[in-house]
């Protein structure tokens, strides 16, 4: 009889950790959205660029390289390294993807961005 609650005390907590994981993705809030009426005739659009970075979390604790706050110049940076005559990005987009079980959090943050060129 202990030998069956036993397997059961087992079966039920590994029903439980499998059971407590969710996912979810949705684009982030629009905070501090600055729109700039720009005229057509004073830039040209280079192209598209991508960027994605993953954040680790262990509670409350972060380990990675994604971070809320400073994406603006990541996207820059990286829109100046696929396109080196590029000026400024517009129409920055970040979203978010997020996958927990438990204590432990994986967060991934996926910016795209038009690369412009003023004239």
């Amino acid at each position: 009889m202990k030998k069956a609650k036993v397997i059961f005390a087992l079966l039920f907590c590994t029903a439980l950790f499998l059971l407590a994981s969710c996912k979810s993705a949705a684009p982030l809030q629009r905070d501090g959205i600055v729109d700039i009426p720009l005229s057509a005739s004073n830039y040209e659009i280079l192209g598209r660029v991508k960027m994605v970075n993953t954040d680790f979390r262990i509670v409350f604790f972060s380990f990675g390289k994604a971070k809320k706050f400073g994406l603006y110049y990541k996207i820059l940076e990286e829109a100046q390294k696929e396109y080196p005559t590029a000026n400024d990005v517009v129409n920055v987009t970040v979203d978010f993807e997020g996958t927990s079980f438990l204590f432990f959090q994986k967060g991934t943050y996926t910016t795209t961005a038009l690369a412009i060129r003023y004239k």
